[in-house]
This record gives structure tokens, sequence and C-alpha cells, in this order.
């Protein structure tokens, strides 16, 4: 998953807001529960409370008892955490078993009479106590002044109670977060679905197979589907333009060349040899030129997205055929080895051009041999044509792919037909090589994407 995906965002977005949500919760629920406890704590010290100021006697002479005690039994569990004192004048009266001889610190200004006082003291074995204070009334002989009683708790058994709470609490949510971040996950690939449905239509689009972007899109991405489908039409309405008027441009000028042409055989009858001559090589630099931006012109703007596919075996056979009409086309022994429904999808017209070129090429050298195979290859449409003529110098492969280049002027041509092929080829994003065929002559092999169909197997068994 990419640093700037959409997935990668919205998957991050949603891992800071589940971690920050579930950190929030957990402190959350940890707090209520240390309050939810630290209430139960205060009710369970005020009802002891309570219970000691009802059950004090008092004696003639002074003296303070208890009818009863606190039934909890850790107030007589030394230092057990529950812990119980009765004060008079600062001075400890009567106190639970579980304080020993250890006397709870009470500050004198923190109780008062009928009133409950929450405050926080030093127990014993160095325990933070959680302690209720009031004070209680009771004349004793002489002595009137009030009893301060005091109920406190070891605040360390809360603390425990809560960090066990928050363990419990850490598995819970990380269960919880196991299913909120895959029901995360499952939301944003549900979420993209129809991009990648997209993705998938528009490689349709670009292959051939479709010319548009169907099906029943969110409204959320549909003005972007309509988009598209705007953009592909204004495409292919620019590509028609541009066809017609390369077409306007061939007819238009094939008049004037062709009376240029007739005027220049006029001043070879007079004698004109050298204008004439010179006129011809203008002339062919002309159609050449021509011939050449014609063939750009309407290869510009091509693609799998404009074309439906076409069987290229057909297309083969059936140029061959016509090759083998033309002199010198009996004598030469055709090979054909065509992967049948080899399909890319390519303007018949263009594939036409490339293939009569490359065709044409290997009827003028050969000697007696000409091969031609086809094959998919990872999913590419590879084509080869060879000969057994007398093939071309590793030097000049590369000029003879250049405009008006030829390596030999002894066989008639306009050396525009490589140099075609290699636009054609290049407009459909395809390879063009040439080299030095195994008999003899030249290999031009010619690579075309997106095509289905055939068998699979390496490039060198082509």
């Amino acid at each position: 998953m990419r640093f700037g995906s959409i997935r990668f965002r919205l998957v991050a977005l949603w891992a800071i807001i589940l971690s920050l949500t579930l950190y929030l919760a957990s402190y959350g629920l940890q707090l209520l529960f240390e309050r939810s406890l630290l209430r139960r704590t205060m009710a369970e010290l005020s009802a002891d409370l309570v219970l000691l100021a009802e059950a004090i006697d008092s004696g003639a002479e002074g003296s303070i008892t208890l009818a009863s005690a606190p039934r909890d039994p850790l107030f007589g569990v030394a230092y057990g955490g529950r812990y119980w004192q009765i004060t008079r004048g600062g001075e400890p009266v009567l106190r639970s078993p579980s304080l020993w001889a250890f006397k709870l610190a009470v500050p004198a200004n923190s109780a008062n009479v009928d009133t409950r006082t929450n405050i926080r003291l030093a127990g014993p074995d160095d325990q933070d106590l959680f302690a209720i204070v009031r004070q209680v009334p009771v004349a004793s002989g002489a002595d009137q002044r009030p009893l301060t009683i005091t109920v406190a708790a070891d605040y360390q058994e809360i603390a425990k109670a809560t960090q066990r709470f928050a363990d419990d609490l850490l598995i819970g949510l990380a269960l919880l977060a196991a299913l909120l971040a895959a029901a995360a996950w499952m939301q944003v690939v549900i979420g993209l679905r129809p991009l990648r449905e997209i993705q998938i239509k528009l490689a349709s689009v670009r292959r051939g197979d479709t010319g548009r972007l169907t099906g029943d899109f969110p409204t959320e991405v549909r003005p972007l589907v309509i988009e598209t489908n705007a953009l592909l039409d204004a495409q292919d309405a620019a590509l028609a333009t541009a066809r017609t008027r390369a077409g306007d441009l061939a007819h238009g000028l094939k008049t004037p060349l062709a009376v240029m042409a007739s005027q220049s055989r006029t001043l070879r009858r007079r004698g004109d040899h050298q204008i004439a001559e010179h006129l011809d090589r203008q002339i062919e630099l002309m159609r050449r030129h021509v011939e050449r931006e014609l063939a750009r012109t309407r290869s510009r703007g091509t693609g799998p997205t404009h074309h439906a596919r076409i069987d290229t075996g057909a297309a083969i056979r059936r140029l061959v055929h016509t090759f083998q009409l033309l002199p010198r086309g009996q004598e030469l022994q055709w090979k054909l080895e065509l992967t049948d429904n080899l399909c890319p999808a390519v303007d018949a017209t263009d594939f036409d051009e490339l293939m009569g070129n490359l065709l044409d090429n290997a009827h003028k050298w050969a000697k007696s041999t000409v091969s031609v195979r086809s094959r998919t290859v990872e999913g590419k449409a590879v084509f080869l044509v060879e000969d057994d003529g007398p093939g071309i110098p590793d030097a000049d492969v590369g000029r003879i792919l250049k405009r008006g280049e030829r390596a030999d002027t002894s066989v008639a041509g306009s050396g525009l037909g490589l140099a075609i092929v290699g636009d054609l080829i290049a407009a459909y994003r395809g390879t063009l090589e040439i080299s030095r065929s195994p008999l003899g002559g030249v290999t031009a092999l010619f690579v075309l994407d997106d095509a289905p169909g055939g068998a699979k197997g390496p490039l060198a068994a082509v």
C-alpha cells in the first residue's frame, strides 16, 4: 500500500481515530471504575461510621465503650487495610485491632458535628488511607468534649482493583480494536471498489474491448464517469477530423503532383533533361514528405482505445495472397506460422500498412523464402517477418529507419516503408527491431501490447 494512495490515507486516518478513541475510552472507563469503587468504599465506611456512632456507650466516670463493632474481618487483621478509631481531644479512646499500636493522626479541624468529612491520612506500614471523619457529641460525666470517629480504608486496594480492571480492559479493547480495524478496512475496500471498477473498465477501453465506461456507478463517482466518456468522445472526434483532413490532403495533392510529373515528362521530350531531372527530384521529395506526414497524421492519437480488435492471422494471409499475385510472388516460398485468434486492438488499415511494408521489403529482397510468424508472449502480440536475401549490414540498421534512407538503391523504392512502420508501431506504444535473420536476410520483429488469445511462450520461441 503506497504512501500517497487514498486507501493508505483512509486507513491511516482510521488508525489515528481508533487509537485516540480507544485511548480516551480506556482512560474514561478506568476513571469511572475508580470513582465507582471510591463511592462504594465511601458507602461502606459511612455504614461502619454510623454503626460505631450508634454503638458508643459512655460511663459515669467518662469511660467510653462499644456495644458492638463493625463486622468486617479486616478490622481484626493487623494492618489489614480497614481501620477505625475514636478520639477525644486528639487522643485515641478506642481503636480497631487492625491498628495495633498505631495512632491515626486526624487533624483537629477536619471533623464537624453531624457532618462526614473525607480526608486522606497516613496509615500504618506507610499505607495511604482514605478516611471518613465525623464528630459525635457524647456527654460523659464532667467531660463534655465530643468524640471524633474515624473510619479508613487503604487507598491502595482501590488502586490495585483499578489496575486489574485496566488489565482486563486492555485485553477487551485490543480485541475491539482488531474488530474495528477489520471493519474499517472492509469499509475502505468496499468504499473504494467503484474506483477499482473504473480502473478495470478504463483498462478495457484502452485495450479496445469496449468503447466507453458503462455500468451502474455510485452517485459520487458518476460525474467522473460522465466526464471520462465525454473526453473519449472528444478524442474520437478529434481523431476522425485528423484522419478526414489527412485524406483530403492526400486527394488534394495527388492531382498537382500528377500534373507536375506530366510536365516533367514533357520537358524531357523537349530535351530539357536537367530541368526535368531537378523537377523529378522535387516531386519525389514532396511525395515522400506527404506520404510520411499523412501516415503520421493518420496514426497520431491511435492506440487500443480507438479500435476494435482485428484477427491478425486473417489479415496476414490476405496480404500474403496479394503479394503472391505480384511478379516474383509465386516464385517465393511463403512460410506462415500464425497464431489463431491473435487479436490486438489496432486499426485494420494501420496494420495492413505496417505489415504490408514489411512484406513488401521481404518480397523485394528475398531469394527464395519469406517467413512470417506470430505469437502471444506475456500478453503482447509478437510478429516476425524474415527473408533469405542479402541482409543489412549492422551499421545500416539504425539508418534505414530514418525517413527516405535505403540500404541499397538497386531495387526500386522510396525508403519510406520502414520509417512509416516505425511511426505506426510507436503510435501504438509498440517496439520494432531490425536484425539479421538466421535465413541470411533481415528479421523485422515488432511487438504490440494487449493481445488476448493465442498460446503463451518465451520470446525466443517465436
